[in-house]
């Protein structure tokens, strides 16, 4: 039995825990904030997500916004994970949290408290949810790579 099962019970506290009251929630509208809307068209999901990086390195992380217990969950957690993370490792993160939700193989060192929504493909429509919030930051990141002229 791995880890993740010995830990379901944990793990299902994690996300009711992150959807009640989520620890990012609220913007900080820092001076050199980027914003990014990011919608569901199939349900309730709707999210603003804010960062901020310096040096190539997040140091705020915040949404806001409406949605589902995992999207709400999922969002808050990824942004306590990205805090004081460099560009380049929220992109591995990234990877291996994808890869989780395709049920490929992953590094759950990488994901840390995301291993929370391992469970997520049993429901494939709710994989969006999942990824709702981290999509939105991804954007911004990419988005920024590209204005600076690089990867990372």
């Amino acid at each position: 039995m791995n880890s993740f099962n010995n830990n379901q019970d944990y793990y299902r506290k994690l996300i009711v825990e992150h959807y009640s009251n989520p620890k990012n929630k609220g913007f900080k509208n820092l001076p050199n904030s980027l914003t990014y809307h990011q919608n569901n068209e199939s349900c309730v999901d709707n999210f603003h997500v804010e960062i901020s990086i310096k040096n190539k390195v997040i140091n705020s992380a915040r949404f806001t916004g409406i949605g589902c217990a995992i999207s709400n969950a999922a969002t808050d957690l990824f942004c306590i994970l990205i805090e004081g993370k460099t560009i380049s490792q929220i992109k591995e993160i990234i990877i291996n949290y994808q890869a989780m939700l395709s049920e490929k193989q992953f590094n759950d060192k990488i994901i840390e408290n995301m291993i929370a929504f391992k469970n997520v493909p049993r429901q494939r429509n709710r994989i969006k949810c999942a990824l709702i919030g981290i999509n939105g930051i991804n954007k911004i990141i990419e988005k920024e790579c590209e204005k600076n002229g690089n990867g990372n």
